[in-house]
């Protein structure tokens, strides 16, 4: 969490938000035993824009 200046209880507040899923899909993680990803901007700022599944993670990534 410390990569993204996030605070356990801040990273549980967003994953409260969400309902437990992905941002972009709604769905659960997919994966056993993994959390959601923390989703964030590249240009510098490294800001959260929220938490994501494995496969929406991949995906996003490749279009970015």
């Amino acid at each position: 969490m410390d990569s993204f200046k996030l605070t356990v209880e801040l990273w549980a507040r967003i994953e409260n938000f969400q309902k437990g899923v992905c941002a972009l899909c709604g769905r659960k993680e997919r994966r056993p035993n993994q959390r959601l990803a923390t989703d964030h901007e590249h240009t510098g700022k490294g800001l959260v824009r929220g938490l994501l599944c494995s496969q929406c993670n991949v995906l996003l990534g490749k279009l970015e």
